[in-house]
């Protein structure tokens, strides 16, 4: 780990010890985790259905990921999906 990602990461590690809490948890869970992860958006609450829509579920959290890619249309592989 280089020192800038232990500047950036060390007070979060120590203060999660690898579980989620709060919205902001999930979201640097995710970028410490996924180099291949620009970006990622936590919405709680929401989780999706058959359909893929997106509906009110209590204890749910779903995160939203944009690939760290230099297409237009970044799409995530089905590997960063699972």
């Amino acid at each position: 780990m280089a020192l800038a990602q232990a500047m950036a990461f060390g007070p979060q590690a120590v203060k999660n010890r690898d579980r989620a809490v709060s919205v902001e948890d999930y979201q640097w869970m995710v970028l410490q985790e996924f180099s291949q992860v620009a970006r990622a958006r936590c919405i709680p609450t929401l989780a999706p259905d058959k359909s893929g829509d997106l509906i009110f579920t209590p204890g749910a959290a779903t995160v939203i990921v944009v690939p760290n890619q230099s297409q237009a249309r970044p799409q995530p592989t089905r590997a960063l999906l699972k």
